[in-house]
């Protein structure tokens, strides 16, 4: 199973692509944010589309004591976002 891994940040959004086995994954593409989200989550679709990626996964960056701080708030958002 091909997965997409997704870093969101606030200035670029990281993927990677793992092989075919789901096993090891590598640097796939750096994506410089837009002005708009939807087109930020499109262009990440259309790139799982065309990688065949049967699951996409999200980083979740929690604080030090694991709690969900500002940016694995935004994290969870983008995955719900995806999610649809």
């Amino acid at each position: 199973m091909r997965a997409l891994g997704v870093d969101p940040g606030t200035k670029r959004i990281g993927l990677a692509v793992s092989d075919l086995t789901g096993t090891i994954a590598s640097p796939f593409a750096v994506l410089q944010r837009s002005k708009s989200a939807r087109h930020d989550l499109a262009e990440i679709a259309r790139i799982a589309r065309s990688e065949e990626a049967e699951v996409v996964v999200v980083g979740l960056p929690l604080n030090m004591d694991g709690s969900h701080g500002p940016a694995a708030k935004a994290a969870t958002a983008v995955a719900r976002r995806l999610a649809t």
